[in-house]
């Protein structure tokens, strides 16, 4: 047999086998064990390596790094086990097991350290459950969605019939109120015609009293069919919107010409009629919409205004537009009733001056007329001192306008 001590670095140590009197199968036994130990210590770092590399989740603070040195070492501390069978190389093994020992403590200590975090993750059962919540919190969801989908749904096809009947019901009053419009106008046509006729005396003398009768009826008369045009004119810009081409218009000369339409009513109502309008003043935008808006306007002021009373209209180039203020020292309006002095049929004095004739569309066409024009209308008002009535339109109203 060969004679191992040979080998040792360790003057008068034995190997380890000495110990074992060389019984084979004790000998053998070591170091199939030892071998298959080491082979296992060995492979199970591969494997954590290759777990920290690609699970890098799993791997904090490097704990599986020190795992596998742990691992390592205590396979070589086997592998020391072995060699000292036959060779004495216990220094060596000493080293290797204090290493071992710096590592597994610094192993331990980490894991402590970890512990608490460690026993914060989810277990696989906790995991699975909180899956679980989530799929039926997906599944209520989309049953909700559904269900949402449903009733929106249920909702659209009930206001596309409420839509449908709307538009029924618009189309049933457009025509009602042309129908209306002609049946009133055709009697009351006949009504002034008929009048200007007595009036003329053709058919022999009128007295005074009955001249002053025939004048009420003419009033009257003019006045329903106004209320009736005003009625149809709003009821054509709401429903079709604003047709109309934009033109060069002489605002000095539109004012002029409106001043002198209605003269005579406030001659007749003892009111002053004054004007201040530059006479560079000139738009491109539709006369006619508006010498609708400030025959309006105009005819508003005059209407409310005292006996002796004045009425002032000042026009006056601004950028990119006109600045068109009317203003008058009439009844005013209350300031809790300003904000409804656009609202169709809206009449402020109704119940105190029941006198005053209108339908209360005048301001609401003329503010639907305003916008479409481009401008801005304001109005100003003390109850008892007059009304300010500021209007500003653009120098280019918009182009085209066209019936919806």
């Amino acid at each position: 047999m060969i004679n191992l001590q040979t080998l040792s670095l360790f003057d008068d140590m034995t190997p380890h086998g000495y110990c074992l009197l060389w019984d084979p199968v004790l000998i053998w036994s070591h170091v199939l064990a030892d071998v298959g130990i080491a082979a296992a210590y060995l492979s199970i770092p591969a494997a954590l390596a290759i777990i920290a590399r690609r699970r890098p989740d799993l791997n904090p603070n490097g704990i599986l790094y020190f795992f596998a040195a742990f691992i390592i070492l205590c396979a070589i501390t086997h592998l020391f086990g072995l060699v000292t069978l036959w060779v004495p190389a216990y220094s060596a093994e000493a080293v290797s097991k204090v290493m071992t020992a710096i590592v597994s403590v610094a192993t331990a200590v980490l894991v402590w350290q970890m512990l608490s975090t460690i026993l914060t993750v989810p277990t696989h059962a906790a995991l699975r459950e909180a899956n679980e919540k989530l799929a039926r919190a997906n599944a209520e969801l989309e049953s909700r969605v559904e269900a949402r989908t449903r009733q929106l749904r249920c909702a659209n096809e009930r206001l596309e019939v409420v839509a449908s009947d709307a538009r029924e019901a618009e189309r049933v009053k457009t025509q009602f109120l042309a129908r209306v419009s002609h049946e009133l106008r055709t009697p009351l046509n006949a009504v002034l015609g008929f009048t200007d006729l007595l009036d003329l005396q053709i058919s022999g003398p009128v007295n005074d009293t009955q001249k002053d009768y025939l004048d009420s009826i003419r009033t009257a008369s003019n006045q329903l069919l106004q209320q009736i045009n005003d009625i149809l004119d709003l009821e054509r810009l709401i429903q079709h919107g604003p047709s109309f081409t934009p033109e060069p218009v002489a605002v000095d000369r539109t004012i002029a010409d409106i001043c002198q339409m209605l003269s005579t009513t406030a001659r007749d109502m003892g009111i002053d009629l004054l004007t201040q309008v530059q006479s560079a003043s000139s738009l491109c935008t539709d006369e006619r919409a508006l010498r609708m808006v400030l025959t309006n306007l105009m005819s508003n002021a005059i209407k409310y205004s005292r006996r002796g009373g004045t009425v002032e209209v000042i026009a006056r180039a601004v950028d990119d537009g006109v600045e068109i203020a009317i203003r008058d020292q009439g009844v005013g309006i209350p300031a809790d009733k300003l904000a409804d002095v656009f609202e169709p049929f809206f009449r402020g004095h109704e119940h105190d001056l029941p006198s005053i004739g209108g339908t209360g569309l005048g301001l609401t066409l003329v503010k639907q007329l305003v916008d479409a024009l481009g401008g801005n209308i304001v109005l100003d008002s003390t109850l008892g001192q007059g009304t300010t009535v500021q209007l500003t339109l653009p120098e280019m109203a918009p182009y085209p306008q066209t019936a919806a």
